[in-house]
Protein backbone atom coordinates (compact mmCIF):
# COMPACT_ATOMS: atom_id res chain seq x y z
CA UNK A 1 0.00 0.00 0.00
CA UNK A 2 1.27 3.34 -0.64
CA UNK A 3 -0.07 6.42 0.90
CA UNK A 4 2.47 8.94 1.16
CA UNK A 5 5.66 9.39 -0.79
CA UNK A 6 8.09 12.08 1.37
CA UNK A 7 10.52 13.76 0.18
CA UNK A 8 11.01 13.45 -3.26
CA UNK A 9 12.04 15.70 -5.82
CA UNK A 10 10.19 16.18 -9.34
CA UNK A 11 13.16 15.81 -11.81
CA UNK A 12 12.99 17.05 -15.11
CA UNK A 13 14.08 14.73 -18.16
CA UNK A 14 17.04 16.49 -20.09
CA UNK A 15 16.22 15.61 -23.04
CA UNK A 16 12.54 16.56 -23.01
CA UNK A 17 10.92 19.83 -23.83
CA UNK A 18 7.40 18.65 -23.41
CA UNK A 19 7.95 17.63 -19.20
CA UNK A 20 7.04 20.66 -17.29
CA UNK A 21 9.26 21.51 -14.39
CA UNK A 22 8.32 21.72 -10.39
CA UNK A 23 10.62 22.21 -7.47
CA UNK A 24 8.07 20.83 -5.34
CA UNK A 25 8.03 17.70 -3.23
CA UNK A 26 5.67 14.95 -3.24
CA UNK A 27 3.56 14.90 -0.17
CA UNK A 28 0.50 12.27 -0.79
CA UNK A 29 -0.45 9.85 -3.53
CA UNK A 30 -4.13 10.72 -4.28
CA UNK A 31 -4.84 7.56 -6.75
CA UNK A 32 -4.52 4.64 -6.16
CA UNK A 33 -4.31 3.77 -2.75
CA UNK A 34 -2.67 0.83 -3.50
CA UNK A 35 -0.75 -1.21 -6.26
CA UNK A 36 -1.86 -4.87 -6.75
CA UNK A 37 1.50 -7.40 -6.84
CA UNK A 38 2.88 -9.03 -8.24
CA UNK A 39 2.91 -7.43 -10.99
CA UNK A 40 5.89 -7.37 -14.40
CA UNK A 41 4.18 -3.85 -15.63
CA UNK A 42 1.25 -1.70 -14.48
CA UNK A 43 0.74 0.67 -16.56
CA UNK A 44 -1.75 2.73 -14.13
CA UNK A 45 -1.17 6.59 -13.43
CA UNK A 46 -1.21 7.90 -9.65
CA UNK A 47 -2.20 11.01 -9.03
CA UNK A 48 -0.14 12.81 -6.18
CA UNK A 49 0.01 16.36 -4.49
CA UNK A 50 2.88 18.46 -3.84
CA UNK A 51 3.85 20.48 -1.00
CA UNK A 52 2.43 23.35 -3.33
CA UNK A 53 -0.80 22.22 -3.39
CA UNK A 54 -0.87 20.96 -6.79
CA UNK A 55 -2.16 18.08 -8.49
CA UNK A 56 0.10 16.11 -10.70
CA UNK A 57 -0.92 12.77 -12.58
CA UNK A 58 2.40 10.20 -13.10
CA UNK A 59 2.83 7.36 -14.69
CA UNK A 60 3.79 4.78 -12.73
CA UNK A 61 5.27 1.31 -12.64
CA UNK A 62 4.65 -0.92 -9.87
CA UNK A 63 7.86 -3.09 -9.02
CA UNK A 64 7.03 -6.80 -7.55
CA UNK A 65 6.16 -7.83 -4.45
CA UNK A 66 7.29 -5.94 -1.76
CA UNK A 67 8.86 -2.73 -3.52
CA UNK A 68 7.33 0.63 -3.75
CA UNK A 69 6.19 2.12 -6.15
CA UNK A 70 8.68 4.07 -8.30
CA UNK A 71 7.91 6.77 -10.96
CA UNK A 72 9.42 7.19 -14.08
CA UNK A 73 10.65 10.34 -14.97
CA UNK A 74 7.59 11.86 -17.01
CA UNK A 75 4.38 13.68 -15.96
CA UNK A 76 1.21 12.96 -17.76
CA UNK A 77 0.39 16.16 -19.72
CA UNK A 78 -1.62 17.59 -22.09
CA UNK A 79 1.53 19.73 -23.58
CA UNK A 80 1.91 20.09 -26.95
CA UNK A 81 4.70 17.83 -28.17
CA UNK A 82 5.50 19.23 -31.71
CA UNK A 83 8.57 19.97 -30.87
CA UNK A 84 9.74 16.43 -29.69
CA UNK A 85 8.16 14.71 -32.49
CA UNK A 86 9.73 16.51 -35.19
CA UNK A 87 13.32 15.93 -33.65
CA UNK A 88 12.62 12.56 -33.17
CA UNK A 89 11.47 12.25 -37.45
CA UNK A 90 14.78 14.55 -37.95
CA UNK A 91 16.77 12.00 -36.16
CA UNK A 92 14.76 8.69 -37.88
CA UNK A 93 15.60 11.27 -41.56
CA UNK A 94 18.98 11.62 -40.56
CA UNK A 95 19.94 7.84 -39.83
CA UNK A 96 18.21 6.86 -43.23
CA UNK A 97 20.62 9.18 -44.74
CA UNK A 98 23.56 7.78 -43.11
CA UNK A 99 23.14 4.51 -43.20
CA UNK A 100 21.16 3.83 -46.41
CA UNK A 101 19.82 5.93 -49.36
CA UNK A 102 16.91 7.11 -50.89
CA UNK A 103 14.99 3.94 -51.41
CA UNK A 104 16.07 1.58 -47.93
CA UNK A 105 12.71 1.60 -45.97
CA UNK A 106 11.72 0.83 -42.16
CA UNK A 107 10.04 -2.64 -41.44
CA UNK A 108 7.90 -3.00 -38.09
CA UNK A 109 6.46 -5.65 -36.28
CA UNK A 110 3.07 -4.22 -35.53
CA UNK A 111 1.07 -6.35 -32.75
CA UNK A 112 -1.61 -3.86 -32.18
CA UNK A 113 -0.09 -2.08 -29.32
CA UNK A 114 0.97 1.61 -28.34
CA UNK A 115 4.13 1.31 -28.78
CA UNK A 116 4.21 -0.69 -32.36
CA UNK A 117 2.07 1.89 -33.58
CA UNK A 118 3.62 4.80 -32.62
CA UNK A 119 7.25 3.80 -33.83
CA UNK A 120 4.53 3.11 -37.53
CA UNK A 121 2.81 6.64 -37.19
CA UNK A 122 6.61 8.57 -36.75
CA UNK A 123 8.65 6.34 -39.55
CA UNK A 124 5.38 7.26 -41.94
CA UNK A 125 5.75 10.80 -40.89
CA UNK A 126 9.73 11.17 -41.09
CA UNK A 127 9.87 9.05 -44.17
CA UNK A 128 6.26 8.96 -46.20
CA UNK A 129 4.15 6.03 -45.93
CA UNK A 130 5.77 4.31 -49.06
CA UNK A 131 9.35 3.64 -47.38
CA UNK A 132 7.29 1.82 -44.18
CA UNK A 133 6.12 -1.95 -44.11
CA UNK A 134 4.51 -3.40 -41.26
CA UNK A 135 4.36 -7.35 -40.24
CA UNK A 136 1.67 -9.13 -38.21
CA UNK A 137 2.94 -11.87 -36.79
CA UNK A 138 0.50 -13.49 -34.86
CA UNK A 139 1.41 -16.80 -33.49
CA UNK A 140 -1.82 -19.04 -34.09
CA UNK A 141 -4.71 -16.94 -33.29
CA UNK A 142 -4.38 -13.60 -31.93
CA UNK A 143 -7.53 -12.57 -30.07
CA UNK A 144 -6.60 -8.43 -31.14
CA UNK A 145 -4.91 -9.00 -34.46
CA UNK A 146 -7.77 -6.63 -35.59
CA UNK A 147 -5.79 -3.33 -34.02
CA UNK A 148 -3.00 -4.49 -35.91
CA UNK A 149 -4.90 -4.52 -39.26
CA UNK A 150 -6.60 -1.25 -37.68
CA UNK A 151 -3.29 0.36 -37.63
CA UNK A 152 -1.35 -0.67 -40.87
CA UNK A 153 -4.83 0.56 -42.73
CA UNK A 154 -5.53 3.90 -41.16
CA UNK A 155 -1.19 4.72 -41.82
CA UNK A 156 -2.01 3.37 -45.42
CA UNK A 157 1.29 1.29 -45.23
CA UNK A 158 2.26 -1.82 -47.28
CA UNK A 159 1.73 -4.83 -44.58
CA UNK A 160 2.56 -8.64 -44.30
CA UNK A 161 0.87 -11.26 -41.70
CA UNK A 162 3.22 -14.29 -40.81
CA UNK A 163 2.15 -16.69 -39.10
CA UNK A 164 4.71 -17.91 -36.51
CA UNK A 165 3.18 -20.87 -35.15
CA UNK A 166 4.92 -23.10 -36.84
CA UNK A 167 8.03 -21.94 -36.68
CA UNK A 168 7.30 -21.25 -32.66
CA UNK A 169 6.65 -25.16 -32.54
CA UNK A 170 8.93 -25.96 -34.69
CA UNK A 171 12.03 -25.24 -32.63
CA UNK A 172 10.24 -26.24 -29.78
CA UNK A 173 9.71 -29.87 -31.15
CA UNK A 174 13.33 -29.73 -32.67
CA UNK A 175 14.91 -30.11 -29.05
CA UNK A 176 16.66 -33.06 -28.08
CA UNK A 177 14.87 -35.33 -25.66
CA UNK A 178 15.91 -34.88 -21.88
CA UNK A 179 16.63 -31.02 -22.52
CA UNK A 180 14.27 -29.48 -20.62
CA UNK A 181 12.90 -26.00 -21.68
CA UNK A 182 12.50 -23.37 -18.78
CA UNK A 183 9.19 -21.88 -18.64
CA UNK A 184 10.69 -18.74 -18.97
CA UNK A 185 12.76 -20.27 -22.41
CA UNK A 186 9.42 -21.04 -23.91
CA UNK A 187 8.50 -17.79 -23.41
CA UNK A 188 11.42 -16.10 -25.04
CA UNK A 189 11.12 -17.88 -28.47
CA UNK A 190 8.05 -16.39 -29.99
CA UNK A 191 9.64 -13.07 -29.89
CA UNK A 192 12.91 -14.46 -31.25
CA UNK A 193 11.60 -16.02 -34.14
CA UNK A 194 9.56 -13.08 -34.77
CA UNK A 195 12.48 -10.79 -34.57
CA UNK A 196 14.22 -13.60 -37.37
CA UNK A 197 10.91 -13.21 -39.37
CA UNK A 198 11.46 -9.12 -39.15
CA UNK A 199 15.13 -9.68 -39.98
CA UNK A 200 14.30 -11.81 -43.13
CA UNK A 201 11.81 -9.51 -44.26
CA UNK A 202 14.22 -6.60 -44.13
CA UNK A 203 16.69 -8.44 -45.84
CA UNK A 204 14.29 -9.49 -48.61
CA UNK A 205 13.01 -5.44 -49.34
CA UNK A 206 16.11 -3.50 -48.77
CA UNK A 207 14.73 -2.10 -45.23
CA UNK A 208 15.53 -1.48 -41.54
CA UNK A 209 14.20 -2.78 -38.64
CA UNK A 210 12.45 -0.34 -36.34
CA UNK A 211 12.64 -1.56 -32.32
CA UNK A 212 9.29 -0.54 -30.95
CA UNK A 213 10.54 -0.82 -26.75
CA UNK A 214 10.09 1.96 -24.64
CA UNK A 215 11.78 3.83 -21.67
CA UNK A 216 9.45 2.13 -18.93
CA UNK A 217 10.02 -1.41 -20.06
CA UNK A 218 13.87 -0.57 -20.60
CA UNK A 219 14.22 0.79 -16.90
CA UNK A 220 12.02 -3.14 -15.84
CA UNK A 221 14.15 -5.08 -18.09
CA UNK A 222 10.80 -5.99 -19.58
CA UNK A 223 12.14 -7.17 -22.85
CA UNK A 224 13.48 -9.97 -24.89
CA UNK A 225 17.39 -10.12 -25.95
CA UNK A 226 17.70 -10.70 -28.84
CA UNK A 227 13.86 -10.50 -28.77
CA UNK A 228 11.53 -7.50 -29.04
CA UNK A 229 14.86 -5.64 -27.54
CA UNK A 230 16.80 -6.04 -31.20
CA UNK A 231 16.59 -3.67 -33.77
CA UNK A 232 18.37 -1.04 -36.33
CA UNK A 233 16.93 1.68 -35.01
CA UNK A 234 14.34 2.49 -32.50
CA UNK A 235 12.59 5.82 -32.66
CA UNK A 236 10.80 5.73 -28.89
CA UNK A 237 13.97 4.06 -26.80
CA UNK A 238 13.72 7.26 -24.48
CA UNK A 239 9.58 8.06 -24.59
CA UNK A 240 8.25 6.43 -21.18
CA UNK A 241 4.97 5.00 -21.72
CA UNK A 242 2.89 7.99 -20.44
CA UNK A 243 4.75 9.96 -23.63
CA UNK A 244 3.75 7.34 -25.96
CA UNK A 245 -0.05 7.72 -25.33
CA UNK A 246 0.88 11.60 -25.78
CA UNK A 247 2.45 10.78 -29.16
CA UNK A 248 -0.51 8.43 -30.18
CA UNK A 249 -2.91 11.49 -29.66
CA UNK A 250 -1.31 13.91 -31.23
CA UNK A 251 -0.20 11.59 -34.10
CA UNK A 252 -4.18 11.06 -34.46
CA UNK A 253 -4.49 7.50 -33.86
CA UNK A 254 -7.16 5.11 -33.58
CA UNK A 255 -8.53 6.14 -30.08
CA UNK A 256 -9.33 2.70 -29.85
CA UNK A 257 -5.10 1.76 -29.76
CA UNK A 258 -5.13 4.92 -27.79
CA UNK A 259 -7.25 3.24 -25.11
CA UNK A 260 -6.46 -0.67 -25.63
CA UNK A 261 -5.26 -1.91 -22.51
CA UNK A 262 -1.51 -2.94 -22.03
CA UNK A 263 -1.20 -6.85 -22.22
CA UNK A 264 1.79 -9.41 -21.47
CA UNK A 265 1.69 -10.82 -25.14
CA UNK A 266 5.01 -11.80 -26.66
Amino acid sequence: TAQKIENLPLKKKKSKKLIPTSSASITEVVSPTNVAAPCKLDETAIEIKTGTGETLTFFAIATPIGASIKTVATLSTNADPTAEIENICNWIKNYFINNGNANTKAVIGISGGKDSSVVAALCVEALGKDRVIGVLMPQGQQHDIDMAYLLVNHLGIKHYEINVKAAVDGLKNAMPEGLDLTPQTVTNIPPRIRMTTLYAVAAAEGRMVAGTGNASEAYMGYFTKWGDGAHDFNPISDLTATEVIAFLKFLGAPRSIVEKAPSAGL
